[in-house]
């Protein structure tokens, strides 16, 4: 029986994701920190989305759980949240650079 794997999609959507935001925020300054930590649990909902999706089309496979791309998903938010806040406490002169 074949293996399908689950968090991969949910992972390249995430760095996709944070990616576009951060974008958005230092180079067109249209976002604010507080609007991108407050999506977080998006992640969660795609990678459910992802759960259900792999169920309904890949019946006949065997699902498993890429540890790897889950950890990678909590490393790139933990990572993304300290940039955030460094960059906003920097822009606050909290922190002078």
């Amino acid at each position: 029986m074949k293996e399908r794997r689950i968090g991969s999609i949910s992972l390249g959507v995430t760095i996709i994701l944070y990616g576009v935001l951060f974008f958005l925020h230092n180079i067109l300054d249209v976002l604010e920190y507080e609007i991108i930590f407050r999506i977080w649990p998006v992640i969660f909902i795609l990678l459910g989305v992802e759960i259900l999706i792999s169920s309904f089309i890949w019946r006949d496979r065997e699902f498993k759980y890429d540890f790897a791309a889950v950890l990678m998903i909590g490393i790139v938010l933990v990572f993304a949240m300290a940039l955030g806040c460094i960059d906003a406490a920097a822009s606050h002169e909290v922190i002078r650079f």
